[in-house]
């Protein structure tokens, strides 16, 4: 992991800079994997459906994308330490 995070600094001191969804702010790795992933399975289906890129796996792709989604979201509860807010809103007639 050391050795990623050296290369991924070398690049930005040399002006290569590391396209990455902001989430708070923040550069989040898990949510532009959940990006990517959700868009390449979305392309998938598509392609799937009007018959443009031929034999896809789905299988696969789906499973990237569940795989990232759940990455992304368990890092979220981690980083907010499993806070789960609920509003008790309504009302009864």
């Amino acid at each position: 992991m050391e050795k990623i995070k050296e290369l991924f600094r070398k690049m930005n001191e040399h002006g290569i800079a590391l396209p990455m969804i902001r989430v708070d702010g923040k550069p989040s790795i898990t949510a532009t994997f959940a990006f990517i992933s959700f868009n390449t399975a979305l392309f998938g289906q598509i392609g799937k459906i009007a018959n443009v890129f031929g034999a896809i796996d789905l299988d696969a792709a789906n499973y990237l994308f569940f795989g990232c989604l759940f990455a992304y979201l368990g890092r979220r509860m981690t980083a907010e330490k499993g806070k789960i807010e609920v509003s008790d809103k309504s009302e009864a007639p």
